[in-house]
């Protein structure tokens, strides 16, 4: 299967580098400064043509008839008209300057891939995160990105939610803001409750799939998520933004900014505030956030300081529902979390946790080649989850003389931690060619600690605030790497980057004789990347992408074993073979990747010699697929642009332990050649849109029906039909009007039917199996989400 897919890619690849066609007209958009401009719309007023320049500021428009035509250019939030008369069909190179465009400074991020990159990933420009971003989290803004499976632990797309883009968990997605990594240093993943909102001050989003560029913080195990907020705005402006929709749902926000004052500084500032009862009973959420940021420019020097912080109250939800409640709609959003409590829930079944974030961004042009990039950032997070637990033994949380005793109990366990450290990039570009230096350090300290708020009856034995376990962590993560990118001539370009990683993390873990102690842990990794890129004309571009990556095994792994048990790292070998064409009013591409892992870390339910379920390894592993997009202006205004995806994603052989009840030991079986736990074959996303007033300055309207498919994922390693999430197809209404000059500046208003046709579907799951009376058994938990449910939106520019 996987030759065939590889073949059909390579003949799909060169079969359409013949395809350009004559009659085209193609130039370069920049700002006064001579940078590219990324996202500006462009488009013939006397025929049915248009496009986005790309992010080297180029555009091209093809089968033009000749003609005089006039060329519209419009970019976010204003629209700027610069007419050129271009007798038709020549060839014209357009170097355009906008007035009202600023200058981005010099303050670069080098995890982002740019155009001369091998690399393949989609950007999501400032105007697409503000036609997706209603107050959802950012992985329900990214759902459409090609390759990505989004969950909701409450079901609407507010509170806990994740991504998996091919397949891969948040724990092995690198992702960073402003090129600073966000992956919490122990576990890894990335909880975007934290951060709620903070959509709303991106300026531009970037998904890399596969090894990609990353270079700060872990290794990239499937993807990167790079977002960027560091866009000085010039003109000052006001911004009120409230959101109403199903289950209570409730989004206000305001932000202002001064502008550019003196063509030197600038001030910038957000609140948000989201709130929503959740689609699964009791699953509330209450998330704060603030965004502040501070900006100074000149000829030679930028600097921005930036702070942001969350504040999320969220009523845990995180058990999923029992299977055999699903097909009942008044069981379905059955919530387990806080029924230990006698009669009802225990109201403060919570987590409650904020983040604050620091940043200081700097850089320098230092020479007309030589330019320095560096930054400091500091991460500030504390709470705790709060929970009733029943019929606890009071042994387990202190001395006692009867070891049977019991007790109901209401505790929290609380996690502060501290995450600092500093990156740098120092690059030099001359005659095609940028040379870059860079490197980052980070560490992080945090303590781990359980306290009892109430007991029942052993009030004396374990007073309010009673703490009953405390452990701490210290983690450095250091690098350097060495990149290079080339140009040559028009048609060619090479990169190259090496990169060396080491890690240290100090923890309290198990000794060979099961004794808690303080244990470290040293390791050292090599990440080399490479790729050529071959633009035979400029409809055409064709890539070839390999790299290596290493990553560490989380802190669960590390705590909850000992040295004779403790899993290594995971390597992973990608490889990416692509391709991007323009052909008239289409756009399409096609990426075949493979990603073969040596020991991926996977739960296999065996218990290790302290009796802990953790991940192990297994030797062989992979992913292999192909991803097509496209981008199709069908006639005028109606346009359908969408993702497919078809992988196959397997564990070339691995044993399965299973609990024997009957015994009170372990069955083991051997798997091979099955698929990866979710992990579909299938994934698609489509809109079929269509754009009112599409010429009219004073108001755009775009009406569209949007389409996300998953196709069925085992919940396990072993596919098993029995533990399986079935396939799902969602449909959304969605309504986006811009009106200018009515009532501010622009008034957006954002109008979204989620689900219109009701589909009943569960987005995530686990499984836990057991052999009870010679049978084997299953106990599955789902996570369903909403029907039919919409969001309202509305948008005040000043």
């Amino acid at each position: 299967m996987l030759r065939r897919l590889l073949l059909l890619t390579i003949g799909l690849l060169l079969s359409t580098l013949a395809l350009a066609q004559p009659g085209r007209i193609f130039g370069k958009v920049t700002n006064q400064a001579g940078e590219p401009m990324e996202g500006v719309q462009v488009y013939l007023l006397e025929f049915d043509r248009e496009t986005l320049t790309d992010a080297e500021g180029k555009y091209l428009l093809e089968k033009i008839p000749p003609q005089t035509y006039t060329l519209i250019f419009e970019t976010l939030g204003k629209r700027e008209e610069l007419t050129v008369k271009i007798d038709g069909p020549a060839e014209v190179d357009a170097i355009l300057e906008l007035e009202y465009e600023l200058p981005e400074v010099l303050i670069t991020d080098v995890t982002r891939a740019t155009e001369v990159m091998p690399v393949t990933y989609t950007n999501l420009t400032e105007a697409e995160i503000e036609r997706e971003n209603v107050g959802q989290d950012v992985p329900y803004i990214l759902r459409l990105t090609p390759s990505a499976v989004v969950t909701s632990d409450a079901g609407t797309g507010i509170g806990y939610t994740g991504i998996r883009i091919r397949g891969t968990d948040a724990t092995r997605i690198n992702v960073t803001i402003n090129g600073i990594p966000l992956n919490d240093a122990e576990s890894q993943g990335v909880f975007w409750v934290n951060l709620p909102d903070i959509a709303g001050s991106a300026d531009g989003i970037q998904v890399q799939r596969g090894v990609g560029t990353s270079t700060n913080g872990g290794g990239a195990f499937g993807a990167t998520i790079n977002l960027q907020t560091i866009k000085l705005e010039r003109e000052p402006y006001i911004e009120l933004k409230s959101t109403v929709g199903s289950f209570n749902t409730l989004r206000n926000t305001v932000a202002a900014s001064t502008g550019l004052i003196d063509n030197r500084f600038s001030l910038e500032a957000r609140y948000s505030n989201i709130q929503s009862d959740g689609y699964i009973d009791r699953a509330t959420a209450d998330l704060q956030s603030l965004y502040v940021s501070a900006g100074y420019l000149d000829d030679r020097n930028s600097i921005r300081l930036i702070a942001f912080a969350g504040r999320e109250r969220t009523y845990q939800a995180w058990y999923g529902v029992e299977e055999s409640l699903l097909d009942d709609p008044d069981t379905r959003t059955f919530n387990e979390a806080g029924t230990d409590r006698p009669g009802e829930p225990y109201e403060d079944q919570v987590d409650d946790y904020g983040q604050d974030h620091y940043q200081a961004i700097f850089a320098h042009q230092l020479t007309p080649e030589l330019s320095l990039n560096y930054a400091f950032h500091y991460t500030r997070g504390g709470g705790f989850y709060e929970e009733y637990r029943g019929g606890e033994f009071v042994a387990d949380y202190t001395a006692v003389d009867n070891p049977a005793a019991t007790t109901d109990l209401i505790r929290r366990l609380h996690l502060d931690n501290d995450f600092y450290g500093t990156t740098f990039s120092l690059a030099y570009d001359r005659d095609g060619g940028l040379l870059t230096l860079g490197g980052a350090y980070n560490e992080y300290l945090g303590d781990h600690f359980g306290t009892v708020e109430w007991t029942q009856d052993f009030g004396n034995l374990m007073p309010h605030n009673f703490q009953f376990y405390f452990n701490d962590a210290f983690k450095s993560d250091g690098n350097l790497f060495l990149r290079y990118t080339r140009r040559f001539g028009d048609k060619w370009s090479a990169y190259g980057d090496v990169q060396g990683r080491q890690i240290f993390y100090r923890f309290d873990g198990f000794d060979r004789n099961a004794n808690v102690v303080t244990q470290d842990v040293t390791l050292t990794f090599f990440n080399p990347k490479a790729g050529v890129q071959y633009r035979p004309n400029p409809s055409n571009e064709v890539y070839l992408y390999g790299g290596i990556a290493n990553r560490e095994p989380n802190r669960n792994d590390f705590t909850e074993s000992t040295p004779d048990s403790r899993p290594l790292p995971e390597r992973l070998y990608n490889g990416e073979l692509g391709w991007k064409g323009t052909y008239g009013k289409l756009g399409v591409g096609a990426n075949a990747y493979f990603m073969y892992y040596e020991d991926q870390l996977v739960v296999n339910g065996q218990l290790n010699d302290v009796g802990a379920q953790t991940r192990i390894n297994v030797p062989e592993s992979y992913r292999a697929g192909l991803e097509l997009v496209w981008d199709l202006p069908i006639y005028r205004g109606l346009r359908f642009n969408g993702n497919a995806t078809y992988s196959q994603n397997k564990v070339v052989e691995f044993t399965q332990f299973f609990d024997d009840f009957d015994t009170g030991g372990q069955q083991a079986r051997t798997f091979t050649d099955t698929d990866l736990a979710l992990s579909p074959e299938w994934v698609a996303a489509g809109e079929l849109g269509y754009t009112f007033f599409k010429r009219n300055d004073d108001h755009r309207l775009t009406l569209s029906w949007v389409s996300k498919y998953v196709g069925d994922q085992f919940i396990d390693n072993t596919s098993n039909p029995e533990a399986m999430i079935d396939a799902y197809l969602v449909n959304d209404v969605r309504l986006y009007y811009i009106m200018r000059n009515v009532f501010g500046k622009e008034v957006r208003l954002n109008a979204q039917v989620i689900n219109v046709l009701d589909e009943v579907y569960e987005n995530n799951a686990y499984t836990y199996q057991f052999f009870s009376g010679g049978q084997l058994n299953y106990f599955n938990g789902f996570y369903p989400q909403a029907g039919r449910n919409y969001l309202v939106g509305v948008e005040v520019l000043f």
